[in-house]
């Protein structure tokens, strides 16, 4: 087929999507409905035998025959029967196979992940988010293939996985069954087949093998999308590859050239991936652990495990797979040091919980939790749990359009204290190497320089962005202390203090009142009032005192919402976050520049050595920047001011609560104490008002009556009925407190 046929009825030929040893594939599109469509056609080999002509037409027919059969989003699905036959028969016309039929397939927009892996920012491997979508589609299309078709792929590479990009999320699917076989019941295949690097070893070494060699190759693109790098010394011999593989102990997922090390240890076996990766711990501590089943180079047992009951080996690698990708990893920026955090959460893990989590890794017991602005749970409740904490949507942390994590936290009495860079193996044993280094070793430190520059960038732009997001949370909550209908505890603490000036002066007045009125009539009249006028003046005092905190709660009020208004407006931080601070993207047009400029191994090394040393010069002057440490200072001395101030408020609460309490008993007291002097009869004849509003005749002094009743403006029964249900109240709001979960702080 060739570019120009241009069109048939609807259809238009767009441009070739690539070529091949043996095909080339198209791209088409109905300009009547905009269905795009992609043709794969063999291109014409004279060099074959007839025998080989003969296996070409029964693998291209079965290939076809499959992709129709397979229904599932995650392997490409073959189109033939559901394209216009006149189409199909046009293509057919033209193909230098013919009446071989072209394989008619849906197009997928977004490459394939051989290009992914090969663009430079992918150097270190794709972003977690991006693995677990590669894993979740091939492990879906493998047991689709294997249980549903009967079929074994033999040749599963990242070439073979293409992108169908839709609303800003990647597809991946699985394609081309050009050596897919279909599985034989106790029947050991023996055809060599496969691509090097990707292929079991026992294709190669016996080509004796089963369907487990799509474990293997999937282990190996697993390993590779992880960290960028295959994992068993891909530039050297298929001898050499066979042989170590065979060496390797059960836990080994890794074999690297131990170059310029000791004779006899030529290579060298890895349990871990190399710490040049964009992946959580969570995830990282299990995908090794499953990928020792999935590299088990015994093909037998390969992806089961030992039954702990039964000893029997049953199949664990579709089940440790899944159970792994679907953990729900909480990433936690930790603003004090710098450092990147995450946690596996699940539905029935506590904030207390979480907090122990946090102190056993921080070694802070007292957080304070930032929301990044967009969170679904922009403020803490109590009633949370760290479940609600996770966002789904924000698992690719590295998307631009999504923050670096689901959440930040600040020490409350944390220094800041940036941890020190983590510098790669490579560095310390090959950068001032004065032997020549190979082109496969200048590549891995390449990607340890990237690593490097990558890493240091995105732990700023965290700590920047996470700054800004902590001076908006203090701005948002000092705001609402005072504003929030729902709880407005600052006009709650001043309107408390009014009335209680009030209550605290009228009692005051009354007592005085009581005894200009009382002077004539009763007896030891100086010595009764002298004890309650003292008790009026103690109130005052301790009023005196509480009102006096006031002012200290205006000032903390008005400078912290200032203060983180001003911290979060300021420009330095955004400036800083869009800033190259560290030369990456240069460092990236070297990396993309190597293959065409041909710089020799020395060149390309002193690239490296320059880009580490200017990027941790440059880090000593950004990192410990004066302005950056008064940033992280001032917005942490406006949350601890902000804490006063709340505790000053509550406490103050507190305190004229009780004191409203005490002045109402105070008031029944003396209002009982006065009742008795005039029934004891030590008075003249008098009226007093008991109820407030109808006066009672004791001695039938009206006169006396009417004084004492503008006396007491509260009567006697509803007083004691307002205590009591002060107390009651008081009792509830103790019982919740003592059971209610964590503040927002999450204090001890």
């Amino acid at each position: 087929m060739n570019n120009s046929l241009g069109y048939f009825g609807p259809w238009q030929l767009k441009r070739q999507l690539g070529v091949g040893g043996f095909g080339e594939v198209h791209l088409w599109q109905n300009v009547k409905t905009g269905q795009e469509i992609a043709t794969k056609s063999l291109k014409e080999n004279p060099n074959l035998s007839k025998d080989e002509v003969a296996k070409l037409h029964q693998r291209w027919e079965q290939e076809c025959q499959w992709m129709m059969q397979c229904d599932t989003p995650y392997i490409v699905r073959g189109l033939n029967d559901r394209v216009d036959q006149e189409f199909i028969a046009y293509l057919t016309e033209r193909h230098p196979w013919r009446p071989l039929q072209p394989v008619v397939m849906e197009y997928c927009n977004g490459g394939d992940l051989r290009t992914q892996l090969q663009l430079v920012h992918n150097v270190n491997g794709l972003v977690e988010f991006e693995v677990r979508e590669v894993l979740h589609a091939l492990r879906h299309a493998i047991e689709y293939l294997h249980i549903k078709c009967h079929i074994e792929h033999r040749d599963l590479k990242p070439d073979n996985v293409v992108i169908h990009q839709e609303a800003g999320r990647r597809i991946y699917k699985l394609t081309d069954f050009g050596f897919a076989r279909t599985i034989t019941e106790n029947t050991m295949l023996k055809s060599i087949v496969g691509t090097r690097n990707y292929v079991a070893p026992e294709v190669l070494d016996t080509a004796e093998y089963k369907n487990t060699v799509d474990y293997w190759s999937l282990g190996i693109i697993a390993y590779e999308v992880i960290c960028g790098n295959l994992p068993f010394i891909p530039h050297q011999t298929l001898y050499d590859i066979v042989t170590s593989i065979r060496k390797k102990p059960a836990k080994c997922i890794a074999i690297t050239e131990n170059f310029g090390g000791e004779k006899g240890a030529k290579y060298e076996f890895h349990e871990r991936i190399p710490v040049e990766n964009h992946m959580s711990p969570v995830f990282l501590n299990k995908i090794e652990n499953w990928l020792t089943t999935a590299l088990d180079q015994n093909y037998h047992t390969r992806g089961t495990r030992l039954a702990p009951s039964s000893k029997e080996r049953t199949l664990t690698f579709y089940t440790e797979l899944d159970a792994i990708l679907a953990q729900k990893v909480l990433t936690v920026f930790f603003l004090p040091t710098l450092k990147f955090y995450s946690w596996e959460i699940t539905a029935d893990m506590t904030l207390l919980d979480f907090r122990k989590l946090v102190q056993g890794e921080t070694g802070v017991a007292d957080i304070y939790c930032i929301f990044p602005t967009g969170h679904p749970r922009p403020v803490l409740s109590q009633t949370y749990k760290p479940i609600d904490f996770f966002v789904e949507e924000w698992e690719h942390n590295r998307n631009g359009n999504n923050p670096p994590v689901m959440l930040y936290i600040a020490g409350m009495k944390c220094e800041y204290n940036a941890a020190p860079p983590e510098i790669p193996t490579h560095f310390k044993k090959y950068l001032h190497s004065k032997e020549e280094i190979p082109n496969w070793l200048l590549s891995s430190i390449e990607q340890s320089t990237h690593f490097l520059l990558s890493n240091e960038q995105f732990h700023l732009e965290a700590f920047v962005g996470g700054l800004k997001e902590y001076a908006l949370t203090m701005e948002h909550e000092i705001f609402q202390y005072d504003t929030d209908q729902n709880g407005n505890k600052l006009q709650q603490y001043f309107n408390e203090l009014i009335e209680m000036h009030g209550r605290v002066e009228q009692f005051g007045v009354n007592i005085e009142a009581a005894k200009q009125a009382s002077a004539a009539q009763i007896e030891n009249c100086d010595g009764f009032f002298g004890e309650w006028c003292a008790r009026a003046l103690k109130f005052k005092e301790d009023f005196a005192t509480l009102e006096g905190l006031k002012n200290k709660v205006n000032r903390y009020y008005k400078s912290g919402l200032r203060r983180a208004k001003e911290m979060a407006i300021n420009p330095f931080f955004d400036q800083l976050k869009n800033k190259d601070a560290y030369k990456l993207l240069e460092f990236r047009r070297h990396l993309e520049n190597v293959q065409k400029v041909r710089l020799n191994g020395k060149e390309r090394l002193e690239l490296c050595r320059t880009a580490v040393y200017d990027c941790l010069g440059q880090r000593e002057k950004i990192i410990m920047n004066e302005h950056l440490k008064y940033a992280y200072s001032a917005i942490t001395s406006v949350q601890m001011e902000f804490g006063m101030l709340k505790r000053i408020v509550h406490h103050s609460l507190e305190e004229l609560v009780e004191m409203r309490n005490a002045l109402a008993q105070n008031t029944i007291n003396f209002h009982t104490k006065i009742l008795n002097i005039y029934k004891s009869g030590k008075v003249q004849r008098t009226t007093l008002a008991q109820d407030g509003s109808s006066p009672i005749i004791v001695n039938g002094n009206s006169e006396m009556a009417n004084s004492i009743n503008e006396i007491f403006q509260y009567p006697l029964t509803s007083l004691i009925e307002e205590v009591t249900g002060r107390i009651i109240q008081m009792d509830i709001d103790e019982d919740m407190n003592r059971n209610s979960d964590l503040p927002a702080t999450i204090d001890e």
